[in-house]
């Protein structure tokens, strides 16, 4: 381009970044103007020079065409899809401009919007990108979590606090070590099933008195299988809906001591117990898609650990930049828990999380919550915090690692804040009796894209 184009643009800017007033607009005046600019790749100019032109009504269809890879060669997906979205309305003939829109759902992380709208696309796009639409497992995450305990010593110490004339038990876990597997199943465009199923075994502290009497165990196992299901449906191209049921068979084997007469003369004896319990949680949620923010709520009902709970989340996703460059989550939970014998307890939960590209392999989350999450149900149903003990926060920081778009590696640490709690028997009342203490749990995650 000449020197004399190039004049012509930079005074036209600087007219509409300062002298807007004094500006003729018409559409082929601006059609030309943003034309140059697209060719010359000048982006922040386009999207000025595009944004006052749509706030004096005047819009066509390559305007949004030119705004929309002006939006997308910046990195702001999100944007990108709105112009891209406004170009289609008018005129769906341009196979690049849906291609654009394809890529522009991909990378804002809206994957499932993209495989809904691949359909549009052309045969040999989806050919060379081996899209298809038959159902086909999409992604697979395995995953290790090992979390340490407290020491047996430190508890001791903590219950030969307790008052002698209460009845009740307590636990405390030693160590935790979970092994998970996770299957993302497309079955159409709109709708993917995920499946997961998770083996825990815990190695606990039980202690238990009753009449000035106490039993502690030091090997107190549990072992829980889970199956999770979730259905999500893409309702519309920024509404999904989502729910599924969580199934937690939890199992025990420990030993009792009985204290019997056998002819006049007291006989300790250990008896074997084995213990079997299932509890069941069920979700929905729902979730609509804004530009640069998402907002969901979810509902939750459970039966966990004996008592009935009902949990209401509000989530606030936001991306400041219109990439996954910064992402801030916020979840506020309402629960409450009925124990039974007019013991019901109201529970506010506060989760952030805030998530960062450090490299282009390299993302970091860093997160946190506060709030009593004893039986705390999160990620829609799939993580429970249906512990013996009582986790009061939680402070934790991510590295998620892809090395390329098929796969990616997540090493995940958590500093739990706990409190073991002396529970009076059988109202199931807590006392004053307790002990906090902090637990270290690190989790590996290895996610492979079929």
């Amino acid at each position: 381009m000449g020197s004399k184009k190039l004049i012509f643009i930079f005074i036209l800017t600087f007219f509409f970044k300062y002298g807007q007033s004094q500006i003729t607009f018409n559409i082929k005046e601006i059609d030309r103007v943003t034309y140059e600019l697209y060719t010359q790749k000048n982006w922040n100019s386009l999207i000025d020079i595009g944004k006052e032109s749509l706030r004096k009504n005047i819009s066509f269809y390559y305007l949004h065409v030119r705004m929309g890879i002006a939006y997308f060669n910046k990195n702001n997906f999100h944007k990108a899809i709105y112009h891209f979205d406004q170009a289609l309305k008018i005129s769906d003939e341009e196979e690049y401009v849906k291609e654009y829109l394809y890529w522009s759902y991909l990378y804002s992380g809206r994957s499932s919007e993209a495989e809904w709208f691949s359909k549009k696309l052309s045969k040999t796009f989806k050919e060379n990108y081996e899209l298809n639409d038959e159902i086909a497992i999409k992604n697979i995450d395995i995953a290790y979590n090992f979390t340490q305990g407290n020491s047996i010593e430190k508890i001791t110490h903590s219950i030969n606090k307790i008052q002698n004339n209460l009845n009740g038990y307590l636990f405390s876990p030693l160590q935790i070590e979970s092994f998970y597997i996770g299957l993302l199943t497309k079955l159409t465009s709109r709708l993917r099933i995920y499946q997961a199923y998770t083996n825990l075994n815990s190695n606990q502290f039980l202690y238990f008195q009753a009449s000035n009497q106490n039993y502690s165990n030091a090997n107190f196992n549990t072992r829980l299988n889970q199956y999770y299901i979730n259905t999500n449906i893409l309702v519309s191209k920024s509404v999904s809906l989502t729910g599924g049921i969580h199934f937690v068979h939890s199992s025990a084997k420990y030993t009792t001591q009985l204290t019997v007469d056998s002819n006049e003369i007291p006989l300790l004896l250990e008896v074997p117990t084995h213990s079997n319990v299932l509890d069941i949680i069920g979700f929905i949620s729902f979730y609509k898609k804004f530009t640069y923010f998402t907002f969901g709520t979810s509902y939750y009902k459970a039966g966990l650990n004996n008592a009935k709970q009902e949990q209401i989340d509000f989530k606030l996703h936001i991306f400041p930049f219109g990439n996954l460059n910064l992402y801030i989550v916020s979840n506020f939970s309402v629960q409450q828990q009925d124990y039974g014998l007019s013991t019901i307890r109201k529970n506010l939960i506060i989760d952030e999380n805030i998530g960062f590209k450090i490299s282009n392999n390299f993302w970091a989350e860093i997160y946190g919550s506060v709030g009593d999450m004893s039986n705390f149900i999160v990620k829609e149903g799939m993580v429970i915090y249906n512990r013996s003990d009582v986790i009061n926060n939680r402070l934790g920081a991510k590295l998620i690692f892809v090395p390329n778009p098929k796969w990616s590696l997540t090493i995940d640490y958590t500093r739990l804040s706990c409190t073991s709690n002396f529970i009076e028997y059988p109202q199931q009342r807590e006392t004053n009796d307790k002990f906090t203490y902090l637990h270290h749990s690190i989790t590996g995650i290895l996610s492979i894209k079929l």
